[in-house]
């Protein structure tokens, strides 16, 4: 059993634990990617009861570590046993699962809640129907255009999320023509040819 491997792993840390800021600084530095969420609104479903709050675990790294490794990593907390340690083999779904993304029975955490260095963690926790919310109300900027620009462009913000500064400045530039067009007559033309001007002032 000790030569199960992963590249991720993960574990419930009680939260009446003493040492479990010790404990959380050691998955933040041995990890690549570390991902961990207090638990303390879940609910017993069949008793109805608060169960004790907890944390939820996930570390990853770059390379496979062996169970044996990751008990090595922990000797010093007499707590832990070797089965306390998950080989997690759907990243995915482990990420998911530390806000209850996909379990509507269980209570519901914010992403906000989650400590983790994965910059892109948020994004990736936005579940489908949130992407769909926010590409109709982009559609509906253009359908029912409204009252000034600095609207029209924020209903937009969605898409600025993971541009870079050029970028964000050429999709303001469209987002500016297409919204001077519905306010004119409101028709939809492709934004006119980007000019580059001589040193005389004449366009080329």
């Amino acid at each position: 059993m000790n030569n199960i491997s992963s590249r991720s792993w993960g574990f419930i840390l009680p939260a009446e634990w003493p040492n479990v800021d010790d404990i959380l600084k050691l998955v933040t530095e041995l990890s690549v990617k570390h991902y961990y969420i207090l638990h303390d609104s879940d609910f017993d479903i069949e008793t109805g009861e608060l169960k004790k709050a907890h944390y939820h675990v996930i570390m990853s790294f770059k390379t496979p570590r062996k169970l044996r490794t990751i008990t090595n990593y922990f000797s010093a907390y007499e707590q832990f046993k070797p089965n306390s340690f998950e080989r997690i083999r759907n990243i995915t779904g482990a990420k998911r699962y530390l806000i209850h993304l996909d379990d509507g029975d269980k209570h519901r955490y914010d992403v906000s809640e989650v400590v983790t260095n994965d910059r892109n963690l948020a994004d990736m926790l936005i579940d489908n129907a949130s992407r769909l919310e926010k590409r109709d109300m982009m559609v509906q900027a253009y359908r029912n255009p409204p009252a000034t620009l600095e609207e029209f462009i924020e209903l937009h913000n969605p898409l600025f999320v993971n541009m870079n500064g050029y970028q964000t400045l050429i999709a303001t530039r469209h987002l500016m023509y297409d919204y001077e067009r519905l306010r004119r007559n409101g028709s939809l033309t492709n934004p006119p040819p980007q000019h580059i001007v001589r040193g005389d002032g004449k366009a080329k």
